[in-house]
């Protein structure tokens, strides 16, 4: 047999250079009788050729072994072949959710119930549709009801099974995940995670994306999944959402379209008091690069506290997770939603439907919602000569709000003064930086079960110095205690303001007695260490920037 061996090209010489000077330097003792090594010799000027073709070639294959690998893959079909070989299922698009406060301006004269499926939309007409049935009870003047932010599509043929194994067909853009009904002839297929539980028997499809990102559902092979008959129409139904841009602002979604019967002269209002959140496109390469490892790490077993984290970041809908658990049955797992915010009621229940099959039996999964700790921001910055003061301030703030966004912050994570200073100063623009203010604001953390968002206006004073825990709880509809570190302050009541040293806030509204909440005021400047479940966040009008410089 022949010998194949190269003896000429070493593996780690890879550049044109390196082949190129190689290869001259074995010239000179394989072959001594060529003398000329310059450019004027035609045999180097093809030598040269040849190593510029060899390194093309093996920047190529050093390409194709690359994308074997889920951590240094750059195209998005192949993290879609290694998730398929992993048997992952690659999320679709999920629906942005809101609680909507339904109410009217006088006391019911009887029930008026808001049934589930009532559409309301924001004024550019983004559709929501509530997923529960509400009423406002005789007496009553408001109900708080979740919606999703997805529209019913019904009977769609994707065409007659050909009777092969695996059938794969393609549902149109943006439709939410684990939101598909089938309908194969007389007989409704249902939904699986993954086919490889499932018997040659079992009328079950289960739901992905493929490598041009197209969203599709797949049949078994009668091994693992029946084969749909041979001729049979497959019908399907789902839900169409807007992914990310459902996570509208709060107070916007105000537009009542659904027809609820009220009783003569009343006039029915719909607010969202908290943003909108949840809302995701269908999982991009960075996605399947930081899931894919959680998934095959827990297997979908949540047994060790790191385990609940990882399944609820699996999640449809969830972009951060933490957990609070000692011991015991109860198990609380907070998360912060995709584009940021407060979660709304239905993606708590949706992240503890997602633990049913996945927890360690005996306990019980609680969801919460990771509050967000504003953070306040006031700079002093220098710009340079050439560039607008205008457009500047604008660059930073949009700097400053994405170092501060969900998907670069971690629950009960840290403010550091040196990496705002960083996100300052390594704007091209900035030529030198001054932070004059730099402090969290707090956020009022429901307790117990409470359920109700704290309406209320505060302000952190500079005589904050240390960490202290509050608590706000309701002895009656408009009156309520204060504790400071477990010491009563003091009774007050809503709509009145509150001066003390640490803190200056006015609570809003009534509520139900017992109703409570707890927050953290800190320091009022300077790096912190957050002791709360709450993630750091920012948006434009938190931050204060003087500007000098610049045109």
């Amino acid at each position: 047999m022949a010998n194949l061996t190269n003896t000429w090209i070493g593996y780690i010489t890879r550049s044109y250079e390196q082949i190129k000077a190689d290869l001259l330097t074995r010239f000179q003792s394989q072959i001594p009788e060529m003398t000329d090594h310059t450019e004027s010799n035609i045999f180097v000027r093809m030598l040269g050729i040849w190593a510029g073709i060899t390194e093309m070639l093996g920047y190529y294959i050093d390409a194709r072994a690359q994308e074997s690998f889920l951590s240094t893959c750059r195209l998005y079909e192949s993290a879609v072949k290694i998730a398929k070989l992993l048997d992952y299922r690659i999320k679709g698009y999920s629906a942005a959710s809101a609680d909507i406060r339904f109410y009217i301006a006088d006391p019911a004269p009887s029930d008026i119930l808001i049934p589930s499926g009532t559409e309301i939309t924001t004024e550019d007409g983004i559709r929501f549709f509530t997923v529960a049935n509400g009423t406002i009870l005789t007496a009553t003047t408001e109900i708080t009801i979740p919606a999703k932010q997805r529209i019913l599509v019904s009977g769609v043929n994707l065409g007659s099974s050909n009777g092969a194994i695996n059938q794969r067909f393609v549902i149109d853009d943006f439709v939410v995940d684990n939101g598909i009904s089938v309908l194969v002839g007389l007989s409704n297929y249902l939904f699986k995670e993954t086919l490889a539980f499932s018997i040659g028997t079992d009328e079950v499809f289960t739901q992905s994306v493929n490598e041009e990102g197209k969203i599709y559902i797949e049949f078994g092979d009668d091994v693992n999944g029946k084969i749909p008959p041979n001729g049979t129409d497959i019908i399907v139904d789902y839900f169409y959402t807007n992914g990310s841009e459902g996570n509208v602002a709060e107070n916007t979604i105000t537009v009542l379209v659904g027809v609820v019967p009220l009783p003569v002269g009343v006039t029915l209002l719909c607010t969202n008091p908290n943003r909108a959140s949840g809302g995701d496109d269908r999982e991009t390469l960075s996605d399947l690069k930081r899931r894919i490892p959680l998934s095959f790490r827990t297997l979908n077993r949540a047994v060790t506290p790191q385990d609940h984290v990882d399944i609820a970041l699996l999640t449809t809908g969830v972009a951060k997770a933490a957990v609070d658990w000692d011991c015991g049955r109860n198990i609380f797992i907070y998360i912060a939603p995709e584009g940021g915010g407060f979660p709304s009621n239905a993606l708590l229940d949706d992240v503890e439907a997602w633990f049913e099959d996945k927890k360690i039996v005996g306990t019980n999964i609680v969801a919460k919602g990771a509050g967000e700790a504003r953070v306040i921001i006031e700079a002093t910055v220098r710009i340079k000569p050439n560039y607008s003061n205008v457009t500047e301030n604008t660059t930073i703030k949009d700097r400053l709000v994405d170092f501060f966004s969900v998907d670069n912050q971690e629950i009960k994570g840290s403010l550091d003064l040196g990496n705002v200073y960083e996100v300052l100063e390594t704007t091209p623009s900035v030529v030198v930086s001054e932070i004059t203010k730099l402090h969290v604001k707090p956020f009022a953390t429901p307790l117990y079960d409470t359920a109700t968002p704290l309406d209320w206006d505060r302000t952190l004073n500079p005589g904050s110095t240390v960490t202290v825990r509050w608590v706000i709880k309701m002895v009656s509809t408009t009156v309520f205690q204060l504790f400071k570190n477990n010491g009563l302050v003091g009774t007050f009541s809503t709509g009145v303001a509150i001066n003390l040293t640490e803190i200056s806030f006015t609570v809003n509204g009534s509520y139900t007695v017992g109703e409570v909440w707890e927050f953290r005021s800190y320091k009022y400047f300077g790096s912190t260490q957050l002791e709360e479940l709450s993630i750091l966040t920012s948006f434009d009008t938190d931050i204060t920037l003087n500007i000098s410089g610049g045109i």
